[in-house]
């Protein structure tokens, strides 16, 4: 008996465990759906947020728009943390008739064309920009960018957690 009682709370402390440890950052940082989020960094339990209030248009010439938008890191999103560490400003040009889109580089003070094909997190080269690029567009001008190139990175599920 004092084994199988034994067994059983070791099979319920894993359980309780396990969930801890698989905790996911919540998909909105606040009830407004303002903070929405764009990168789960999994074991470090951070989340990376775009803030929809930020989004806006800074210049729309012809085929082209220049778009801005923040993104926020929110350290153990995961355990339901909400304090924002760091904020990130970032600006996207967008060229509708070649479907490029660049981001400004402060430092270098240079426009850098997306890879948005990339999408290996191993690979040196990656980075979010093209998931924050593809939601900022979407919300600004309500219309899909990369994602009229490929609907396997930019499913329905994505757009979905924008409106």
């Amino acid at each position: 008996m004092v084994k199988k009682i034994f067994s059983v709370s070791i099979l319920l402390i894993g359980i309780i465990f396990g969930s801890v440890v698989s905790a996911e950052c919540p998909k909105y940082l606040d009830a407004e759906k303002n903070y929405i989020l764009y990168a789960d960094l999994g074991i470090h339990g951070a989340g990376l947020y775009l803030d929809r209030h930020t989004v806006g248009i800074a210049e729309e010439d012809n085929d082209k728009y220049i778009i801005l938008v923040d993104t926020v890191d929110v350290p153990d999103a995961d355990k339901g943390k909400t304090r924002i560490s760091n904020r990130f400003s970032n600006r996207y040009s967008f060229d509708m008739k070649e479907m490029k889109a660049y981001r400004y580089e402060n430092f270098d003070d240079k426009w850098i064309e997306i890879d948005w094909k990339i999408t290996d997190k191993e690979d040196p080269k990656f980075t979010y920009d093209a998931k924050i690029a593809e939601a900022a567009f979407y919300l600004a001008v309500k219309a899909k960018f990369f994602g009229t190139l490929d609907k396997v990175i930019f499913n329905d599920d994505f757009y979905k957690s924008l409106d």
